[in-house]
């Protein structure tokens, strides 16, 4: 998964400048930093996710004698809101298999579980409980 579409200086432990100068120069080599264009560098991580989903799925299909099944099987992302998701299904080669978000989020959010429908994107949600206990008052069911 793609875990964050980009860099988000509101989240309160997300420090991707101080990260990004931890990683080995040969991750540094790789590319540009995130944090430099936050509105793209999701788009190129995509790609490599893609790339490496291809080259697994094409070496698979190549050897049939190659009873191991892929590593890679799926690709998808995490806490993308409805624009970076749609952002994203337009310029991909391969949609993404799986969407992993806040339950919460999607639930009440009926474009963004429209677009996942229409896409064919698996929702993988998470925060269900967490979301039921502080939010009592509006799952009030949940309690009886």
């Amino acid at each position: 998964l793609l875990h964050w579409p980009r860099c988000d200086d509101s989240v309160p432990w997300m420090h991707c400048e101080s990260e990004e100068n931890r990683l080995p120069q040969t991750v540094k080599d790789l590319g540009p930093a995130p944090h430099l264009d936050k509105a793209n560098a999701f788009k190129e991580s995509w790609r490599a996710l893609e790339d490496l989903y291809d080259e697994h799925r094409e070496r698979h299909s190549q050897d049939s004698a190659d009873v191991q099944p892929p590593r890679i099987v799926s690709i998808g992302v995490s806490n993308f809101e409805y624009d970076d998701m749609t952002e994203l299904i337009e310029v991909a080669r391969t949609k993404p298999h799986v969407y992993q978000g806040n339950a919460w989020l999607v639930f009440h959010d009926p474009f963004m579980d429209m677009l996942l429908k229409d896409h064919n994107v698996f929702f993988q949600s998470y925060a269900v409980m967490n979301g039921i206990v502080q939010r009592r008052e509006t799952a009030p069911n949940a309690f009886r």
